[in-house]
Order: C-alpha cells, then sequence, then structure tokens
C-alpha cells in the first residue's frame, strides 16, 4: 500500500467497501504478513480484494546488490551527520546500508554498501553513490596538488607545551538477509558508535610521540593553503604591508609572520616578548619560532575567518620507554609520521586526557599506509624498544564493529585575543 494511505483510500471510493488493517500498530516496513479486513456488499468486497491482489501483483520486485567504494569515500558519502546518506536513501527510495565492520585503518581498502529496492530505484541509488565517490576523487586530486606545492621543510624541535574517466561502481545482487530487521535509524547508530573512523591527515609539528600536531585533510585544507597563498603575496608587497606594521605587541596578539625556512606568511600568535624580539606560535601548522618584531605585520579581518588547523594530539596506547622521550624516539617519530612532509597518514582518535593547562587532548593513532599492509606507528616504536605500552596493543588497535544505514522508507574560527 502507498505511504499515506492513497492506494487504501482510492480502493474505498471506486468499491464502496471499507478496507483496514486488522493489524495496525505493526511497522510499516516488517515482513511479517498483515492481513487486511474488507467490509462491505459481496459485490464491493469482491471488488477490493481484486484491486489489493492486483497492487500487489504490481509492486515492483525487491532486491539487494552491493557495490564496493574506497575507504576514504565513506566520510562524504555519510555526510556530517549522516546526511549525505539519508539524502541519497529519500531521493533513491531504497535503503542503503554501508559495512563498517571491516578492518577500517587501510583508507584505501574497498569498503562495501549495500543497497535494497527496486532494480530502477537501486540503479539511481548507485548513480547519486557514484557522484560522491566522484567529488572525493576530484577533492583528492586538488589536494594531492596543493600538498605537493607546499614546502617540505625541516621540523622545528618543538618546546615543551607552548581529468579522469567518469567513475562507474562494479556492483553484484546478493541475497537478501536478515540485518535488515535491526530497525536503528542511522543517527542512532552514529550516535552510539564509541570510535570514530580513520580519517586522512598529515603530521605538520612533533615535539615528541606524546605531544605533536595533525592537519586534517578536508576542504579547509584547501581553503588553508589558498589563504597562505594570499597572505604571502599580499604581505609581499612592500608597500602595502607598511601599512600594517606592527606597532604594539603583547603576549596573545594575533599577527601575520614568515617563517624561517621559506617565504610564505602565516597566522601566529605571540606567546612571549623579549625585547624586539617575539616568540611565536603558527596557528595552522603547529610549529613554534621566533622573528624580530620589525618582520611581523598586522593580520587583516578577514584572514581570521578560518578555524586553526593545527590539532593538538597524543600518540595513543604508548608511553616513553624511559623517564622520557628521548632524542631518538623523537626522530624516529618524524620520519615514521612523515612530519612536514605532507604525506597522507591515517588517524583516529581513541580517546582524550587532559594537557598540562587541564585542556582535552585527543590521543589517535596513527597508521601508514604507504605499504599494502598499513604499519602502526606506535607498535613500530615499541618494537624498536624506542616506546613501552601503556596497555596491551589489542586495545589500541581493536576494530570497532559498526554499521551505518537508512530505511527503506526514510523519513519524508579563530578570534584575536
Amino acid at each position: 500500500m502507498a505511504s499515506g494511505g492513497d492506494d487504501i483510500e482510492e480502493i474505498q471510493e471506486e468499491t464502496g467497501a471499507r478496507v483496514t488493517f486488522h493489524d495496525r500498530d505493526t511497522n510499516r516496513d516488517s515482513k511479517d504478513d498483515r492481513t487486511v479486513i474488507i467490509r462491505g456488499s459481496t459485490e464491493a468486497a469482491q471488488k477490493a480484494e481484486l484491486m489489493i491482489h492486483q497492487i500487489i501483483s504490481d509492486m515492483p520486485k525487491i532486491i539487494t546488490e552491493e557495490v564496493e567504494v574506497p575507504g576514504y569515500c565513506l566520510g562524504r558519502l555519510i555526510g556530517r551527520g549522516g546526511e549525505s546518506i539519508r539524502e541519497m536513501s529519500r531521493v533513491s527510495k531504497c535503503k542503503i546500508f554501508i559495512d563498517r565492520t571491516q578492518d577500517s585503518r587501510a583508507t584505501h581498502a574497498p569498503r562495501t554498501i549495500t543497497i535494497t529496492g527496486p532494480q530502477e530505484q537501486i540503479q539511481l541509488a548507485k548513480t547519486l553513490i557514484e557522484e560522491k565517490v566522484e567529488e572525493e576523487e576530484e577533492f583528492r586530486a586538488m589536494t594531492a596538488v596543493n600538498a605537493a606545492n607546499r614546502e617540505q621543510r625541516k621540523p622545528l624541535k618543538r618546546r615543551a607545551d607552548d581529468g579522469r574517466e567518469k567513475i562507474s561502481l562494479p556492483s553484484r545482487v546478493v541475497e537478501p538477509e536478515g540485518r535488515w530487521d535491526s530497525g536503528d535509524t542511522l543517527q542512532q547508530i552514529v550516535e552510539a558508535s564509541p570510535v570514530k573512523e580513520f580519517m586522512e591527515v598529515f603530521v605538520s609539528a612533533v615535539e615528541h610521540p606524546g605531544h605533536f600536531w595533525l592537519q586534517i585533510i578536508n576542504t579547509a585544507a584547501l581553503n588553508l593553503d589558498k589563504l597562505v597563498d594570499d597572505m604571502t603575496a599580499f604581505y609581499s608587497n612592500a608597500e602595502i604591508a607598511q601599512e600594517y606594521t606592527v606597532t604594539e605587541v603583547k603576549e596573545g596578539k594575533l599577527v601575520a609572520a614568515p617563517f624561517e625556512h621559506d617565504k610564505s606568511w602565516y597566522r601566529a600568535r605571540v606567546l612571549s616578548v623579549a625585547g624586539d624580539k617575539l616568540d611565536l606560535y603558527y596557528l595552522d601548522f603547529g610549529d613554534s619560532g621566533f622573528a624580530p618584531l620589525v618582520d611581523v605585520r598586522e593580520l587583516r579581518p578577514e584572514y581570521l575567518s578560518l578555524p586553526e588547523q593545527a590539532i593538538e594530539c597524543k600518540l595513543a596506547g604508548v608511553k616513553p620507554a624511559g623517564a622520557e622521550w628521548s632524542e631518538e624516539t623523537c626522530d624516529a617519530f618524524e620520519s615514521l609520521t612523515h612530519c612536514a612532509e605532507w604525506k597522507v597518514m591515517s588517524a583516529r582518535t581513541v580517546g582524550y586526557e587532559p594537557d598540562s593547562a587541564g585542556r582535552q587532548r585527543p590521543c589517535v593513532q596513527l597508521m601508514d599506509n604507504v605499504a599494502e599492509q598499513p604499519v602502526e606507528v606506535a607498535a613500530v616504536l615499541v618494537s624498536r624498544g624506542l616506546a613501552a605500552w601503556e596497555a596491551p596493543p589489542a586495545a589500541a588497535s581493536a576494530v570497532t564493529t559498526e554499521t551505518v544505514s537508512t530505511d527503506l522508507q526514510p523519513q519524508s574560527d579563530p578570534k584575536p585575543d
């Protein structure tokens, strides 16, 4: 019967019979048989019964197909709070199920999407999925170009606590399974997920494995590259830049500053002032450095709209092998994470710990996917005797069983201090 009871109303109007369901409280998406009660004259009841049989015979066959997509596309396919997958389900009128029970450490590994509905609607759902995958591939191509154009600078030692073919996805028809009857909505499942998926990141700065900075590879990362280009073009013009000379400075002030290892300009916060020398923290990369007062400029208001891109993190599950992190360990960690080389790593938040200032710092699992088998950075440090496990490694590397599905009938900035 059509959503909203349109078919029932049409039958009643045309036949004069009254049509109701005996088990009206049963879930309309249930596969169990339901009892239809027809009241009226013999002729009206027989005509109504024939119309019901005709509607059932005209219903399209419901089938299930599976498609595979690269794991790094899941974020775009699911969307913020499940918005994208719900919209694709609504438009295609199909039930879409994303299998997240597979080991998600390899972001390039294929992930299975299961689609249930009429064949014609499944084809529409596949088209919508292909469009999302193509969007992600285009975004990744742009990110790769920008990363290649970034300066590969030597990481500073940190101071403590300061034109492709159109995509076509192969698919296969599968036998229906009982998993469709769980009844969980997408929002319920997402909110219940205890651990996030792996995301792609750059490691931009390192003090030691217990204190380093990540940049998440997303649209904001592209905006950051454009921001740096715009700032560099603006402040490199000597005449214009003179109008933005900094005359007064205090701790916490946001400024535009060059970085000693390249010629670009960046957003920075003043950590301390010693005469005419400033101790700076670069908001979007996590680096610290010194600069003379005469070399920094006032930060234009339009350069404040993009949120800070550097995220302070701790490597999950490990602690120093000795009393503190050794220089050898820090060097190995920088090498394993390709620090400031703008090579893609995979990261997943597994918990939070307070830092020395009481702020909650993400504890992340880091993976390098350069090889066929992903390499876990923490495990390598432990195997070399450069770190020790805080807990059994299985606790840090456990793969969470998660599902994301939709119902077959879906419900109709930084500030200056």
